[in-house]
C-alpha cells in the first residue's frame, strides 16, 4: 500500500497547519520553509532538497518564507489524522 503524499504550492507568508502529524515527512521542493512544532524544542528552516520528519503529536505549522512547493508524505500508521486538512480542502 502506498503512503499518501501531497504537494502544495504556497505563496510567501502562507501557513500550512498539520494536526497530529507525528511521523509525517515534510520536504521542501522549492523555495524556503519555516516549521514549528507545538511544544517543540526548536524551529526548523528547510531549503530545496531538505526534509524533516515531524516528531510532535500536536500541531505543526509550515510557513512559506518565499514562494514555495512543499511535499507532505505520511510515514506513520495513521496518516488520515495529519491529512484531514487536505481532505476537507478537496471536499470544498
Amino acid at each position: 500500500m502506498s503512503k499518501p503524499k501531497f504537494v502544495v504550492e504556497l505563496e510567501q507568508g502562507d501557513l500550512l497547519p498539520l494536526d497530529s502529524a507525528k511521523g509525517v515527512r515534510i520536504s521542501c521542493v522549492e523555495g524556503s520553509l519555516w516549521l514549528t512544532e507545538e511544544r517543540g524544542a526548536a524551529d526548523v528552516v528547510l531549503q530545496p532538497g531538505q526534509s524533516y520528519e515531524v516528531e510532535a503529536t500536536g500541531r505543526t505549522l509550515v510557513q512559506a518564507m518565499s514562494r514555495s512547493r512543499v511535499a507532505v508524505e505520511a510515514l506513520g500508521e495513521r496518516p488520515q489524522l495529519a491529512f484531514s486538512a487536505f481532505a476537507q480542502a478537496q471536499a470544498a
